[in-house]
């Protein structure tokens, strides 16, 4: 009886050492944010708009990379608008000379937090 009572007392004791050493599975769901098109393109005109504002930009491009990263190509001219465009009968005409293209790398940390750089070798 007393054998039955320890292997009984044996028994319980390594269940529960097992049960404490077993690492609890978690769920770890990616949180992130899939950002639209056009958001992407709210964010380059607030870049030009702010950041970049001696640059002239137009015809913006958007590439999704992932969720959360673009390629955006835009031509852009330096200098303003007196030396990107000129007047014709009350109409803004680009002065294709002055005008280049390039691809961006737009980068959404959130709704409100971004990075633009200029992408390398395309």
């Amino acid at each position: 009886m007393k054998n039955l009572i320890l292997l009984i007392a044996l028994t319980l004791t390594c269940n529960i050492a097992n049960s404490q050493s077993i690492k609890k599975k978690t769920n770890t769901k990616s949180n992130s944010v899939q950002y639209s098109e056009e958001k992407a393109l709210e964010l380059i005109a607030d870049y030009y708009e702010f950041y970049n504002a001696d640059e002239e930009y137009d015809n913006p491009v958007v590439r999704r990379i992932s969720n959360n990263v673009f390629y955006v190509k835009v031509e852009y001219c330096s200098g303003g608008k007196d030396i990107c465009y000129e007047e014709s009968n009350g109409e803004s005409i680009k002065k294709e000379f002055f005008w280049s293209s390039k691809v961006l790398i737009l980068k959404i940390q959130s709704s409100t937090k971004y990075t633009v750089t200029v992408k390398a070798n395309y």
